[in-house]
């Protein structure tokens, strides 16, 4: 059973009640405004500060668009928290006073929802293979970095070793060069010293060159000198 009281302005409160159903809006159930007062038979409002019940239970507050039409004897109601629309089977005051049976074709056409479609799985499966294959294809790679890195930790241990005995061919090529340099230091003092003995000895025989030809000018002189004494003995 369904009372709804409307006053001429389209204000009023509302007490729906559906038979068969878990669904009621209690009075004060809601505040219906109508959008200009219209007259004619199809008429629409808007409810506000709904108050729905299930087995005696307060749900959360509701709101909904309800219309009026065929002469005020049905109620659509539209819940816009859910997206459902529930025809409910509606009498005014003077429906009940005359006592008029109301339409079976305004009963509330319930959903079947016994058929459900069936899902395509075949985009999951194709999903789960790659899914699949990349995981596999992640344990390759892990194995090809694991083995990378063993590689270049012993090419770093390789690398260090290198630069150890390069270090120590240094400090013994800076060893040998020290030694070469000393050796060549004496090769040049020696050189130096030859040079000086070379010298000494080249000024010795210059003067041993020029000692016999004074001493053979000497005796040439004596000997022109013996003959001009000759020369003049005889005249």
């Amino acid at each position: 059973m369904t009372v709804v009281t409307l006053s001429e302005r389209g204000m009023g409160r509302a007490c729906v009640v559906q038979t068969g159903s878990r669904l009621h809006i209690l009075s004060p159930a809601c505040t219906f405004k109508h959008p200009g007062g219209s007259q004619n038979n199809h008429e629409a409002f808007e409810a506000t500060h709904i108050r729905l019940q299930e087995d005696g239970v307060n749900l959360p507050a509701q709101t909904a668009s309800i219309g009026l039409g065929g002469g005020t004897q049905h109620i659509s109601v539209l819940l816009k928290s859910d997206l459902s629309t529930r025809c409910l089977r509606a009498c005014d005051r003077r429906m009940m006073e005359t006592g008029e049976k109301p339409d079976p074709e305004a009963e509330e056409q319930v959903p079947d929802n016994t058929v459900v479609g069936s899902v395509d799985t075949s985009g999951f499966e194709v999903t789960a293979e790659r899914l699949e294959q990349l995981m596999k294809g992640m344990e390759v790679l892990l194995s090809d970095v694991e083995q990378l890195r063993g590689d270049c930790s012993h090419q770093a241990t390789e690398l260090i070793r290198s630069a150890v005995d390069l270090k120590q061919q240094q400090e013994e090529l800076k060893e040998s060069y020290s030694q070469l340099s000393r050796e060549m230091q004496e090769i040049t003092d020696t050189l130096e010293s030859l040079f000086e003995t070379e010298s000494t000895f080249e000024a010795e025989e210059k003067q041993e060159e020029e000692k016999p030809t004074e001493e053979k000018q000497e005796e040439e002189k004596q000997e022109e000198e013996k003959q001009t004494e000759e020369l003049n003995q005889q005249l």
